[in-house]
């Protein structure tokens, strides 16, 4: 595979035109094998640092001062390739998985019977790594 463009190149396609990103090369068999996926992923990949970038523009042209991140669940098996995609396309990724930061919910903070226990329990066990 040879890309075209850079990674993370802004590229202004005018709808119904065709812009090419990469080339493939090598045996039909193969190349026909993974076009379906190679091609889903691009576009999704894609789609997320297109989106990402949109958000973060946004966000500086109305002099925001806050982390502009992508914090929503991800497809199985792509957490890696959809958070680099945020990262491409500037956002930050949140956090990396569950056990990467302290989230305590209003069930939580019910069964501890308040949130200044639920906090006081979170941090016995969280470690100082942990925020």
């Amino acid at each position: 595979v040879e890309f075209l463009l850079k990674e993370g190149e802004k590229v202004d396609c005018p709808a119904g035109s065709k812009i090419p990103v990469a080339k493939v090369t090598g045996p039909a068999r193969f190349i026909l094998l993974g076009e379906r996926t190679g091609l889903e992923l691009v576009v999704r990949c894609s789609s997320i640092a297109t989106h990402a970038r949109k958000c973060v523009d946004l966000a500086l042209q109305h002099d925001f001062h806050g982390v502009i991140a992508g914090t929503r669940k991800l497809a199985p098996g792509l957490r890696m390739v959809d958070k680099y995609a945020l990262l491409v396309g500037g956002a930050d990724t949140h956090r990396m998985d569950l056990s990467s930061m302290i989230m305590l919910k209003d069930n939580h903070i019910a069964s501890a019977g308040g949130i200044t226990a639920a906090v006081k329990a979170a941090k016995s066990v969280g470690g100082f790594a942990l925020k």
